[in-house]
């Protein structure tokens, strides 16, 4: 599985480069997710108060409209997705869906035959969004790469690398902070990233290899870890 996120880290680090010009950062991300997930088209919904999904971007009208109809019945992938914590998938092509039959029922009037994949997005063993995907056909993805990618783009989306450290204690709080801040000037330098985008791929590799955003720190800064071909030294 190591392989695999090396892959996606890999992967989500050259899209990102290459969507730096992209505001904001929430349409990034989605644009991200969409690409890395190799969907044709995204979105990302936000809680909000009441209960209510807030629509923070899609990438064409297909996948706005996807999300509406989940708000007006009341169910469907993206809520399953927010309340589980995992992702959570419709296939039309597959027949009636006993889970979210008002959903199904809609899609096909709306003539889509295809899949709608909602991931949620991670910070901290909390549900901070939902980036949501539809294709025409399912997509052959290794089991695990749902939930790391939304580690990975719910630390990017707080924005805040302060938040995303994953341990230590208030006295070594400042020291955690400086040390996060200096590699994700390195990681920047290295892949032509923006800093927020630069935290995504931190906090990926620390998913990865199941330690803290401040381990990896300290192993970019040590030179053992290089995000611009992604190599891990002793691999």
């Amino acid at each position: 599985m190591t392989e695999t996120y090396d892959r996606v880290i890999s992967r989500l680090a050259a899209i990102l480069a290459s969507l730096q010009d992209v505001e904001p950062l929430v349409e990034r991300l989605c644009e991200a997710g969409r690409q890395v997930l190799r969907a044709d088209g995204a979105s990302i919904v936000l809680p909000a108060q009441s209960d209510l999904l807030v629509t923070a971007c899609a990438t064409d009208e297909l996948a706005a409209t996807l999300e509406d109809l989940q708000t007006v019945v009341g169910e469907g992938p993206t809520t399953t997705a927010l309340a589980s914590g995992d992702a959570s998938s419709a296939d039309v092509a597959d027949g009636a869906d006993a889970a979210w039959p008002l959903f199904h029922e809609r899609l096909v009037q709306l003539g889509f035959a295809g899949v709608v994949t909602s991931v949620p997005l991670i910070f901290e063993h909390h549900t901070v969004g939902v980036l949501s995907v539809h294709r025409q056909s399912p997509a052959e993805l290794e089991a695990g790469v749902h939930r790391f990618l939304g580690a990975a783009l719910g630390a990017a989306l707080l924005e805040d690398p302060a938040n995303a450290l994953g341990g230590g204690s208030h006295e070594d709080g400042w020291y955690s902070q400086a040390r996060v801040h200096q590699a994700t000037g390195m990681v920047v330098a290295q892949v032509g990233v923006r800093p927020t985008d630069a935290i995504a791929l931190l906090r990926a590799q620390a998913f990865s290899a199941g330690t803290t955003l401040l381990e990896v720190a300290d192993h970019v800064l040590e030179r053992q870890i290089n995000f611009r071909n992604f190599t891990v030294e002793g691999d």
